[in-house]
């Protein structure tokens, strides 16, 4: 129904092509590692009951060798296949990983399943791959090649140009039920921002997995325990529980989103040092993620004018997913029903909202839902020598006309565009 992982790949290529990219930064999700979980080895592990005995299994030799070669295989075959694996060729990366990287989840499952030894074998064996095939290093020397950490985790601090710079966050390694990263990560990470990042920079890039600006889910959060898989339902998922826990089957999911009730006060506090950051340097802060398989745009600002003016206006740019299927209109409708203006008592006070990006659809229609929208799609953005902003493209997937290879199969996107000003001292 979609037309295969090619068509917005095909998209990006031909963009390329005609401008060349110098960096292609993925969010995290570069292959979908679900899968591992059917393997022999793993359901031998998932037959053991109750869930308190495979928690407390060790991970047998036997498993640990088809975990090993679950994911060398699964590097192989999707890294070398269709117009992905010649955009990895062409163009240079900065990536990151989430949790579909390890397994679905990974990070927010409660602590006696993520301390148990298989999962655990799972993730040590799934990070030396992600080095391995990601950034073309090892975990012995990772401190050599540009990473920093306060002892667990990858993250990146670089220069994409003279104006601009990325912070890549690992949003993964550290996490928990109740925090995305430890506190001597934010420590090291400003720190090196203060220190680092060079005088004339207008903007920083904020790349972390899971957006930090969303309609919330707290109502699903608080229903999930009692009623099962609520947004399940609505999409017509089948499963309810989780194979690994025993847990409603999108907890782990609601777990990881920033706007968690466990993560807000970390969520608020990042995001103030961020504000503070911002007013300090007078560096741009613009946040860019994934993970929700639809495209968007959130917005803080502290609605001073011009907006030139305001070191509390961030972007968070959304765009997600370049291959995977968009979730359910029902979902979309749900989500847009969630949205309204939260404040954030940050710096200054601080208003959060979607920003209406889509008020067309890509044939040209009207839509009424104008803040997500559920197609396929990839962003790009460049700087504006002129302005001193950063124009962001985010190019949804055309209306499909048949398979992928089929006349009107592959359609192209539709761009929809959205002006990052510079800070003003």
């Amino acid at each position: 129904a979609i037309g295969g992982a090619n068509p917005l790949w095909n998209d990006a290529l031909a963009k390329h092509t005609e401008s060349p990219y110098h960096v292609m930064i993925g969010g995290g999700d570069q292959l979908y590692c679900d899968s591992l979980l059917n393997e022999p080895e793993m359901l031998e592990w998932l037959a053991l009951s109750p869930i308190s005995n495979r928690e407390k299994s060790p991970c047998h030799p036997h498993w640990t060798i088809a975990i090993e070669q679950y994911y060398f295989n699964r590097y192989c075959s999707w890294f070398s296949q269709g117009t992905y694996g010649q955009a990895l060729a062409a163009i240079p990366t900065i990536n990151m990983w989430d949790d579909h990287d390890t397994i679905d989840g990974f990070g927010s499952y409660p602590e006696s399943t993520q301390k148990s030894a298989t999962l655990a074998t799972i993730g040590a064996v799934s990070r030396r791959f992600y080095l391995l095939f990601q950034h073309h290093t090892t975990p012995a020397l990772v401190p050599q090649h540009g990473f920093f950490s306060s002892g667990v985790g990858e993250n990146i601090l670089t220069s994409l140009g003279p104006s601009t710079s990325i912070l890549v966050l690992d949003a993964r390694s550290e996490r928990s039920k109740n925090v995305v990263c430890s506190d001597q990560t934010y420590e090291l990470a400003f720190s090196k921002m203060y220190q680092e990042i060079p005088l004339g920079t207008r903007h920083l890039l904020v790349q972390i997995g899971v957006p930090i600006a969303y309609p919330r889910l707290v109502f699903a959060e608080n229903l999930m325990g009692s009623v099962g898989n609520v947004l399940g339902n609505i999409a017509g998922a089948k499963n309810v529980v989780n194979k690994l826990n025993g847990e409603p089957e999108l907890l782990d999911d609601l777990n990881d989103h920033w706007t968690a009730k466990a993560h807000k006060a970390e969520r608020n506090k990042f995001i103030t040092r961020l504000q503070n950051f911002a007013n300090d340097r007078k560096i741009r802060v613009t946040f860019i993620s994934g993970d929700v398989h639809c495209a968007g745009v959130g917005r803080f600002t502290a609605k001073i004018t011009p907006p030139e003016k305001d070191p509390q206006l961030m972007y968070q740019v959304i765009s997600s997913a370049i291959v995977n299927e968009p979730p359910p209109e029902g979902v979309i409708k749900l989500l847009h029903f969630q949205d309204k203006v939260h404040i954030l008592e940050g710096r200054v006070k601080t208003y959060e909202d979607m920003y209406p990006l889509f008020t067309q659809d890509v044939d040209g229609s009207p839509l009424q839902m104008d803040k997500l929208m559920a197609r396929r799609n990839y962003s790009h953005g460049q700087f504006n020598p002129h302005t001193g902003g950063l124009e962001i493209t985010i190019f949804a997937e055309n209306v499909r006309g048949g398979p992928e290879h089929t006349p009107g199969g592959d359609r192209g996107t539709k761009g929809y565009s959205i002006h990052v000003p510079r800070l003003e001292s």
